[in-house]
């Protein structure tokens, strides 16, 4: 799923609910739903970055 859009800056409801589905497509816990915390930069910064290469496949192993 890609949500294509310009970059702005804000942070709306659509970007709180794709934030949300990465979250639980991957299994990123210890932020709230919907929010860009530590735990979901972790993981979204390993897999872009081509480090940490077992959670980049969407095998819903995410960062516990």
């Amino acid at each position: 799923m890609a949500l294509l859009g310009p970059s702005d800056g804000d942070y709306t409801d659509r970007v709180a609910y794709s934030v949300a589905y990465y979250q639980s497509y991957m299994g990123v816990h210890g932020d709230p739903t919907g929010v860009y915390g530590p735990n979901t930069r972790k993981l979204l910064e390993a897999q872009t970055s081509g480090r940490d290469r077992d959670h980049g496949r969407g095998h819903g192993r995410g960062h516990r």
